[in-house]
């Protein structure tokens, strides 16, 4: 038995790729096994991924009861509509439901007018659940989003991600904070010529970058979906896209499309997948090449234009190279600012840094580097801002144990500061 279908509104978003499907999920089962799966029914050469469950009738009824839950809730008839969604939605006694079902004005025809659906009550998609070896359909058993952010938030010392595409900002902002809370190994494995890959996703990739989440790519086509923890490992049909993972419409209406996944704890089939993940990387791109190549452009402008250089192309992408290279490390300084700013305001108990903590965590982001003198330190904060009482900042840094006199010179007490 196999379930393809759409449903929806297939409206772009600012995140979407290519035609919005409201059934994007993916499943097999027959009487021998169940196959959780990313790939479509295409001649398409892809990279995909899937989980084959062999002669375990458990799991042969669950998926059966899954695939059956689908049928009931978009295709068998109901009062004259396809499936009983419709009716669920009624009867969450939300009010404003009416334009729910309203067709959009790309729709020419009637021919969907008696499956349509925009999205849903919010109670009809949970954010929360105790993550079990089983099939969901998202977002009815859980919302996309919630449960890539509880897989992540569970793993203690690695996440590996694959996606076909990844343009949801809000997400690419969840994992650097996941990367900032935790300092766990983060890397993953998504394609770079999609219809979205706008400036927008390119600043997204290099504040990833940036934040030490290692991004990869693939010369082939990749269609492969798939989380592997530690903890987990989770197979299915999600992207990092806005429409795959859902987003709330307003607070009472969530839109998504309708998903598959399969989550397990199988230690031996998170380490295999490790494996084979690993082994792709090994013979992937680092993304680095695909954002150096997009500013080639602008380094021929700038070279040509403003200086009047005529370069072989070997040169032009080593100048692509290192401007992204120093952009990248630019904002990885800053993170570290960022950090060691955020370890002195919890030492000395502020709540709101101030121009004194700053300059002290910035004496401390140069000792990182190497010992300096009073001078040397002086000198480089003067490029900012003169600093009066630097003796006063020295001599608190000292007092808590960050920084030590060593002759003429300052260093960082390493152990003190993290």
């Amino acid at each position: 038995m196999v379930w393809t279908t759409g449903r929806g509104i297939p409206e772009r978003t600012t995140t979407a790729i290519g035609r919005w499907y409201s059934f994007h999920g993916k499943f097999i089962i027959t009487e021998q096994s169940s196959i959780v799966l990313s790939a479509n029914f295409t001649r398409v050469n892809e990279l995909d991924a899937c989980i084959i469950i062999r002669n375990e009738k458990p799991f042969n009824n669950h998926f059966l009861t899954k695939f059956q839950e689908l049928l009931r809730l978009f295709v068998n008839e109901n009062g004259g509509y396809s499936g009983k969604i419709r009716q669920e939605i009624i009867d969450s006694n939300l009010n404003n439901t009416d334009d729910i079902f309203d067709l959009p004005n790309v729709i020419e025809t009637e021919t969907h007018r008696k499956n349509w659906v925009r999205h849903y009550p919010a109670s009809m998609c949970p954010d929360d659940i105790n993550i079990k070896e089983k099939l969901y359909i998202a977002p009815f058993d859980v919302k996309g989003r919630k449960i890539y952010e509880k897989t992540l938030n569970e793993s203690e010392d690695f996440v590996y991600i694959s996606a076909e595409s990844f343009t949801d900002v809000d997400f690419g902002l969840y994992l650097r904070k996941l990367k900032n809370s935790k300092r766990i190994n983060i890397k993953l494995l998504t394609g770079s010529t999609s219809m979205d890959f706008t400036n927008r996703i390119q600043k997204m990739y290099r504040e990833l970058l940036a934040n030490d989440i290692q991004l990869f790519t693939l010369k082939n086509n990749l269609h492969a979906k798939l989380v592997i923890t530690d903890k987990h490992l989770l197979v299915g049909s999600l992207n990092l896209n806005k429409m795959n993972l859902g987003f709330n419409k307003t607070k009472k209406f969530w839109r998504e499309n309708t998903e598959t996944f399969f989550t397990t704890t199988d230690f031996h089939l998170i380490e295999t997948a490790k494996s084979q993940f690993e082994n792709q990387l090994s013979n992937s791109i680092k993304m680095e090449e695909k954002l150096s190549n997009k500013i080639q452009g602008d380094v021929s402008k700038l070279l040509n234009k403003s200086f009047k250089i005529k370069t072989k192309k070997e040169v032009k992408e080593l100048f692509s190279k290192f401007i992204l290279y120093e952009e990248i490390n630019t904002k990885k300084d800053a993170n570290k600012l960022v950090r060691i700013t955020k370890k002195l305001m919890q030492h000395y108990n502020i709540r709101t840094a101030n121009k004194e903590l700053f300059f002290m965590s910035l004496i401390l982001f140069y000792l990182q580097s190497r010992k300096h003198t009073f001078s040397e330190i002086e000198y480089k904060l003067n490029e900012l801002e003169t600093v009066p009482n630097l003796n006063t900042l020295f001599d608190k840094l000292s007092e808590s144990g960050f920084a030590v006199v060593e002759h003429e010179f300052y260093k960082l007490n390493i152990d003190s500061l993290f």
